[in-house]
C-alpha cells in the first residue's frame, strides 16, 4: 500500500504516535509523512527559521515532506478564510502524493480542506488528541469543530486512542477502532536495569510540560522530605522553582529508558479537567516497561492500568503516596517482558495495518 500520513507534528519533534505509526507502517508499505507547514509569517515574527519546502528520505519506504509556506495563510486566519484560498498552495504541492495514495491518514482535523477533493484513496482519521481543548481561542475552537464534522463525513475508518473518543464517535463513522498508545521496545533500557539504593528518592517525569501539567501536584511532591523531582522534557509555561526540582529539558528518544531507570518513582501529574480523560498516556507505558512504581492522577485512561500503578484523586492522597513504600509493578523480568510485548508499537501497528488492508 501507498500511505500518506498528514500529521500535526514535525517528524523530528518529540516522538509520539504519528511518528511511530509512520515508522512501523513503512516496514511493509510506502509511507509519505507530511509535516505541518511552516508559514512565512512565522519566520518574519522570529518563531521559526525556515518556511521553504522540505523533503527527506528517512528510509527506503519512508519519506518526510513539508510544504513551502510562502503562500499559505497563518493557521489563526483559517476561520476567516471563507474562500479557502489559504489551502490552495498546500493542495497543489501535495496533489501528486494524495492522488496516488491508497490510504490517507489524517492525524489532525486542520488538514480537512486539503483532502476534501480526494476521490480514490480511503480516508482514515487517527484521533490522538482533543485539539479543541488545546486552544483557548474561540474562533479556532469553532473552526476545528467545523473541520472535524466535515472530515467525519468523508472518513472510511477512524482510529482513536481513548475510551472517551470511542464512546463519542462510534455512531458517527462506519468503522472505528480503539487502539491505545504503546511503548517503543527499542528505547527500553533492559540491559541497564538494576536495583537502586532504597535511601534515594528521585521522583521523575518524562514528557512535555505545558498548561495541562499540574504544578500544584508538583509542589505537593517537592514539599516532602528527602525527595528530588527530575522533570525531563520541553517546558513552554512558567516554571515552579524550588531547589529540589530539576528541569532537564528535552533528551534524545533513545535515552528515555536510561533516564527512567534513574528514577525511584515515575509521575503522571496532569490537571483534572475535560482534557484529562481524553489522554491515553504514552509515558505510563514507558514507565511500566522499565518496571518502575508509577504515581498518576486518577482518570478514565489511567484506571485501565489497574493495579500496575498508584492513582490519586486529590492532593492528600498524593501526599500519602509520596511517603509510602511503593512496590514495583512486576515481580519478575518475564512478567515485565510479556507486558512490553503486549503493549508494543509493533503490535498496535500490526492491528491497525490489518484493518487498513481490509478496507483497501
Amino acid at each position: 500500500m501507498k500511505i500518506v500520513y498528514l500529521s500535526a507534528i514535525a517528524y523530528d519533534d518529540l516522538k509520539q504516535r504519528p511518528q511511530y505509526m509512520a515508522e512501523k507502517l513503512s516496514e511493509k508499505n510506502e509511507v509519505i509523512y507530511i509535516e505541518p507547514t511552516i508559514r512565512w509569517i512565522s519566520c518574519v515574527l522570529g518563531r521559526a527559521t525556515e518556511y521553504k519546502r522540505y523533503l527527506r528520505q528517512v528510509s527506503e519506504n519512508l519519506t518526510v515532506v513539508r510544504c513551502n509556506g510562502l503562500f499559505v495563510l497563518p493557521f489563526r486566519w483559517k476561520p476567516y478564510d471563507f474562500m479557502k484560498l489559504g489551502n490552495i498552495a498546500e493542495r497543489v504541492q501535495l496533489k501528486k502524493y494524495l492522488s496516488s495514495a491508497d490510504v490517507i491518514i489524517v492525524g489532525y482535523e486542520g488538514w480537512t480542506d486539503v483532502v476534501q477533493s480526494v476521490k480514490n484513496a480511503k480516508i482514515v482519521y487517527d484521533k490522538m488528541d482533543d485539539n479543541v481543548l488545546l486552544t483557548n481561542e474561540i474562533s479556532l475552537k469553532k473552526y476545528l469543530k467545523k473541520m472535524e464534522r466535515r472530515l467525519l463525513k468523508k472518513t472510511d475508518y477512524m482510529v482513536v486512542t481513548a475510551q472517551r473518543f470511542f464512546d463519542k464517535y462510534q455512531d458517527s463513522v462506519k468503522n472505528i477502532s480503539l487502539i491505545p498508545n504503546a511503548v517503543d521496545i527499542k528505547t527500553v533500557a533492559i540491559k541497564q536495569r538494576k536495583d537502586r539504593n532504597e535511601s534515594s528518592h528521585v521522583f521523575g517525569y518524562v514528557g512535555m510540560i505545558s498548561e495541562w501539567f499540574d504544578f500544584r501536584a508538583l509542589e505537593v511532591i517537592a514539599e516532602q522530605e528527602n525527595i528530588t523531582v527530575d522533570l525531563v522534557g520541553p517546558c513552554n509555561v512558567a516554571k515552579y522553582n524550588k531547589e529540589n526540582v530539576v528541569y532537564e529539558g528535552k533528551i534524545p528518544k533513545d535515552m528515555v529508558g536510561q533516564k527512567i531507570q534513574s528514577f525511584d518513582v515515575c509521575l503522571y501529574p496532569f490537571k483534572n479537567g475535560k482534557l484529562l480523560d481524553t489522554v491515553n498516556p504514552v509515558k505510563i507505558y514507558e514507565y511500566l516497561a522499565e518496571n518502575k512504581p508509577v504515581i498518576a492522577v486518577d482518570s478514565v485512561e489511567t484506571r485501565k492500568f489497574g493495579n500496575l500503578i498508584y492513582r490519586y484523586r486529590d492532593y492528600e492522597e498524593l501526599r500519602k503516596l509520596c511517603n509510602t513504600q511503593l512496590r514495583k509493578p512486576f515481580q519478575t523480568d518475564e512478567e515485565c517482558m510479556k507486558y512490553i510485548e503486549n503493549n508494543s508499537w509493533e503490535k498496535r501497528v500490526r492491528q491497525f495495518e490489518k484493518t487498513l488492508e481490509e478496507i483497501v
